[in-house]
């Protein structure tokens, strides 16, 4: 496990600038900001404090195993002091030492040599500091970290509660609550260098950075670019651009004169290949690469970046503009469908949360294999959810790459942020980063001023000072691409997050078609399920891992607690579906079962609902931590669980589809289904023969209906016949529907359901053992 933690933090690799100076950094904690670490121990950068600490001073490990994690609540109180010492480097004439940093967590000050050079409120703007004046031959360099803001009276009720939702804390910071605790990530509040850190030789003259911004013509067919090149004594030097296609092959070269340092020409190009998102096409990406030279023809600098050309709209769907035919009238749904370079496109994806406790150590290798199977699921879009940190550079790199749209939301989250000046400044200036790094990316769909912001435990509305100035952010600084206040608006549905709920329509089967012609999207629902039994037995205690229980370890990891009792582990609706559970292999059957059944249902259901619905997008995709029960797809650290299967099946661009009345069916009941042909393709489908089979006991089989097709038009479903039939007399626990495409079988689907009347071993059926 030792070994496993070291690799945790070797994974935090920084990728330089070219002339850098190397150094070593040391981290110690002191109780005041006066006071001196006791001790200094080796920092990995980025990484974590938390991780530095552990293995300086040897706690247990690794940090997810059992209640490990609660070695570190007492680190909230703390101060965190990063120091390194560095000669002062040779200089040539006009050459100047900066310190750069892409990211720190969250409320620092900088000193050299004991003199304060810089303080900031704020993660996610870059520090850069010209530190030539005022070094000496030997330098000492430090960034204290302040404690985390805890506004809000909301606590754990004793020092060692992990588990359970905090979010109050962090109403006065432009911070991810996540960290403060939720129902899926402990109470393990992250501080630190989290992103690239490091000290630059600059040049007289050099390159900051450069940026091609553009705006397509009605017919997406040309496109207006403008590069804006952006560095210091530049005047008198020369560009020379080239774009590249996805070819390879030059489109633009442009060469000339540089007469400011920030500089901006235009440019035509014609016959564009457009981006498009997974399931719709290719994500096509051109590779714009600037080379600036000095007067005598010396290289200041290069910048190669990959640019993506679409447009993106946020429209009414087919049938919401929903009004009175009578005075008084009012506004209908907000619009929720997505447009992208003139096609309706069904959103499908899921609630994309850190794939890490710590974001310092999440980087281009860690983020891509989940990124990978996002786009293996069939999805075309991720919601990164606003109680998480904005992602780094190489996650938005590879949702380019992967032809993944990111729903991008601000980071706030579920409670009322205030209309104060100091919250509102750190905000203002977070945003303005913000929206300037994510907006070059071609996967951003559109911007959300975060997470149920305007629900009733919130209580902020769109007079609120922070949604309005996000508005005016974005209009700003990325106009083109839609915002929205928060999810859920008007129209739209976060929940159910468990398969039945009684108080709320019962199962997903009952409560999922009563949302047609309601619900504009789905951005937030959820089925949960216990982890599998070789993951449980990595991070539970072998003397706890069953039966499970409320106080344990299950608790700390989520199974119980966060949501009532028995959330989300949900033992007694289990037991009340399956009979008593005697094992921990038969608590995962039974419970992976209800999670893939209860994602299908909904994925396809709300696919059915679809014009008027244009979106179902599941909570979540993975998580940061092992959980022991949640709604994730992916357990940490990757892995899949069968509901990701289920998934990636229900989202398929076409299939053979059934809206179902229930789970559990009785002996001699009659079991009904209504058939639909799902398409969210730009291809018409020709007539096919489907057939409805019931599979039983085994591979007894009978076929009760056969529908002739008749094909359909482009992105449009089609409702086919009603098929019945009296259930045999089933042995087995459990039965399948069957949908047969043959002249198609990548359209086939099936379904498992309950039968209420057999006394068999469940668990061996669905191992597929029978008896």
């Amino acid at each position: 496990m030792k070994k496993h933690i070291l690799l945790f933090i070797i994974l935090a690799v920084q990728s330089m600038a070219q002339n850098t100076i190397p150094v070593k950094w040391t981290i110690g904690y002191h109780p005041t900001l006066n006071d001196k670490p006791a001790n200094y121990y080796p920092s990995t950068v980025p990484g974590a404090p938390q991780l530095d600490i552990m293995l300086a001073e040897k706690y247990k490990q690794p940090i997810w195993y059992a209640d490990n994690v609660k070695q570190f609540l007492w680190m909230e109180k703390t101060y965190f002091t990063y120091k390194t010492n560095f000669k002062k480097p040779a200089l040539k004439q006009g050459q100047t030492l900066n310190f750069h940093s892409k990211g720190i967590d969250y409320e620092f000050i900088i000193t050299l040599n004991g003199e304060k050079i810089w303080d900031q409120e704020g993660m996610f703007r870059y520090v850069n500091l010209d530190l030539t004046s005022k070094l000496k031959d030997e330098n000492e360099f430090k960034i204290t970290i302040f404690p985390p803001k805890m506004a809000g009276s909301d606590r754990p009720k004793d020092e060692l509660n992990v588990n359970g939702f905090f979010r109050d804390n962090a109403r006065t910071s432009v911070k991810p609550p996540m960290s403060y605790g939720w129902d899926w990530h402990p109470r393990l509040i992250s501080r630190g260098i989290w992103d690239e850190t490091y000290f630059e030789i600059k040049n007289q003259s050099f390159l900051e950075q450069t940026e091609v911004r553009y705006t397509l013509d009605s017919a997406l067919k040309n496109a207006k670019l403008n590069l804006i090149i952006d560095g210091k004594n530049l005047t008198n030097g020369s560009y020379n651009w080239v774009l590249k296609n996805p070819n390879g092959t030059a489109v633009i070269s442009k060469s000339g004169k540089l007469d400011k340092d920030v500089f901006m020409l235009s440019e035509n190009l014609s016959n564009v290949s457009l981006w498009w998102p997974n399931g719709y096409g290719k994500p096509e990406l051109y590779t714009s690469i600037v080379e600036i030279k000095s007067a005598d023809g010396t290289l200041i600098g290069t910048q190669t970046k990959k640019i993506g050309f679409k447009r993106s709209k946020m429209v009414m769907g087919e049938g919401t503009w929903i009004e009175p035919t009578i005075f008084p009238k009012s506004r209908s749904v907000a619009p929720a469908t997505l447009e992208i370079n003139g096609k309706v496109i069904f959103a499908k994806g899921s609630n994309w949360v850190p794939n890490e406790l710590f974001p310092g150590i999440q980087n281009r290798d860690n983020y891509e294999p989940y990124v990978k199977m996002a786009k293996e699921a069939n999805f075309n879009i991720l919601r990164s959810w606003g109680g998480q940190i904005i992602n780094k550079e190489s996650f938005f790199d590879l949702c380019d790459e992967y032809g993944l749209l990111v729903w991008q939301e601000f980071p706030l989250t579920g409670t009322n942020y205030p209309d104060e000046e100091n919250f509102l400044k750190v905000l203002d200036l977070e945003a303005d980063a913000i929206i300037k790094r994510v907006r070059q990316h071609a996967c951003l769909a559109f911007w959300s001023g975060g997470n149920e912001l305007f629900n009733e435990w919130s209580g902020m509305t769109e007079q609120s000072h922070a949604m309005r100035l996000l508005n005016m952010k974005c209009y700003q600084l990325d106009k083109n691409i839609p915002f929205i206040f928060t999810s859920p608006l008007m129209g739209m549905g976060h929940g159910h997050y468990v398969f039945r709920e009684e108080k709320n329509g019962g199962e997903v089967f009952q409560w999922m078609p009563k949302g047609k012609n309601k619900y504009t999207a789905y951005p937030e629902f959820g089925v949960p399920s216990v982890a599998s039994v070789e993951e449980l037995k990595k991070f539970i205690p072998a003397n706890e891992l069953f039966p499970p229980k409320p106080g344990t370890n299950w608790e700390t990891h989520h199974a119980y607690g966060v949501w009532g009792i028995n959330r989300w582990i949900e033992l007694p609706f289990l037991e009340e579906y399956f009979g008593k559970i005697n094992s921990l292999e038969e608590l995962v059957s039974y419970s992976q079962l209800t999670q893939c059944e209860g994602y299908k249902c909904i994925f396809e259901e709300a696919r059915r609902q679809k014009p008027f619905c244009g979106m179902a997008v599941n909570w979540c995709f993975q998580e940061p931590w092992p959980c022991a029960a949640n709604n994730s797809l992916i357990t940490w650290p990757g892995k899949k669980k069968p509901s990701f299967e289920a998934v990636k099946k229900a989202c398929r661009p076409t299939l053979a589809s059934a809206r179902f009345q229930k789970f559990r069916y009785d002996p001699g009941e009659i079991f009904a289904c209504d058939l639909y042909m799902l398409n969210d393709s730009y291809e018409k489908l020709p007539p096919m023969k489907v057939i409805v089979k019931i599979q039983y006991d085994g591979n007894k089989e009978n076929t009760f209906l056969t529908w002739d097709f008749p094909g359909s038009d482009e992105n449009k479903n089609y409702e086919g016949p009603t098929a019945k039939i009296p259930l045999p007399k089933i042995t087995s626990p459990f039965f399948k529907i069957i949908i047969e495409v043959p002249s198609k079988p990548e359209y086939n689907s099936e379904y498992t359901f309950i039968y209420k009347g057999s006394k068999g071993s469940k668990v061996k059926y669905l191992n597929g053992v029978t008896e």
